[in-house]
């Protein structure tokens, strides 16, 4: 009997005998030295309907999940950066809640967020000495309130 499926995913050579359908895909026995087929069975046919068997539609489904672009992964960093936002959000608010913002502002007018800058450097850069603190103005320190370039004393 001849029978012709056409489904992409099919690769080797679909045969019929005795009413049953196979894939049949032929390899090398190297041991043997021998040509030998793998058949795997994938339906019936009565001669006019072919109807197919589980290992037929999850052979498709294979395929097909197999041809869907593969999902990317997460991508590698390639720059390293040390951002101080979330420590720096949070001494914000307690500068707010506490009183300490307005007290300064009040005092020092413009130079008050260069003192808090300074405070902030001091809680987040622990244990360092003030002679780094030109390193404020770079992008590390962004969420910093002075944001400006604060030059080392020397």
């Amino acid at each position: 009997m001849s029978l012709k499926v056409d489904a992409a995913w099919i690769t080797g050579k679909v045969r019929c005998q005795n009413g049953y359908v196979y894939i049949d895909q032929p390899y090398w026995n190297a041991e043997k030295q021998q040509a030998g087929h793998k058949r795997k069975y994938i339906g019936k046919y009565d001669g006019k309907i072919f109807t197919p068997n589980r290992t037929y539609y999850e052979l498709e489904t294979e395929y097909q999940r197999k041809s869907e672009p593969a999902k990317r992964g997460p991508v590698p960093a390639t720059d390293c950066k040390r951002l101080f936002y979330g420590a720096t959000y949070l001494l914000d608010r307690i500068a707010e809640k506490t009183g300490i913002t307005d007290d300064l502002e009040h005092s020092f007018g413009q130079d008050s967020k260069m003192i808090l800058s300074l405070a902030y450097f001091l809680v987040l850069e622990e244990g360092l000495t003030c002679i780094p603190v030109s390193k404020m103005g770079s992008d590390s320190h962004a969420s910093l309130p002075g944001r400006t370039f604060i030059p080392a004393h020397q």
